[in-house]
């Protein structure tokens, strides 16, 4: 799957540990590295084992990943003409959005 990243902080985060540990901690860093690394080997979203929460905003569909206890990953699928509620599962690309939680 080929990932975007929606700023370059989320991309630092994302692709070095040492910052996403500085910023989130050992055991948030430890699951987003997982949950990147999931989404890299795998082909298309429907693939990964942690199904998200799926939201949508408008028209687009967001998809949240726990991370840990009151904290996610949000990423929006992209690669599919038609996005839908359904569809996203289909999709070979998404956009890491922004981490959100509690602090």
């Amino acid at each position: 799957m080929e990932l975007s990243y929606l700023t370059s902080r989320i991309r630092e985060v994302a692709m070095d540990h040492g910052i996403a540990t500085a910023a989130l901690g050992h055991d948030l860093a430890q699951s987003l590295r997982s949950i990147i690394a999931d989404m890299r080997e795998a082909m298309y979203l429907g693939e990964l084992a942690d199904l998200p929460e799926i939201m949508m905003e408008g028209e687009t569909v967001k998809l949240r990943f726990l991370l840990g206890p009151g904290t996610w990953l949000v990423v929006e699928p992209i690669g599919v003409k038609a996005m839908t509620i359904e569809s996203w599962r289909q999709s070979h690309r998404v956009k890491l959005l922004q981490i959100t939680g509690r602090g």
